[in-house]
């Protein structure tokens, strides 16, 4: 039996991204104004380099999680 499955969770992760820069470009085409600019640069410039290193993260830790489970198993 599964602990913890990381994989999952990273997956997901990962897609809401993607998921985010879509609809951003998408957004952009019709909203191109100052206040999208500020909006872009305070909270979505922010956002992708949080989210690349929480998964780069959790790999790291479902590899622990692997390992550990392998040897209580």
């Amino acid at each position: 039996m599964k602990v913890a499955d990381l994989t999952t969770a990273s997956a997901k992760l990962h897609h809401a991204l993607k998921t985010l820069r879509t609809r951003w470009e998408k957004t952009q085409s019709e909203w191109h104004d100052p206040v999208s600019q500020k909006f872009e640069e305070e909270y979505l410039s922010e956002i992708e380099p949080q989210v690349l290193a929480t998964l780069e993260r959790l790999g790291a830790l479902a590899q622990v999680m692997s390992a550990a489970e392998q040897e209580c198993s």
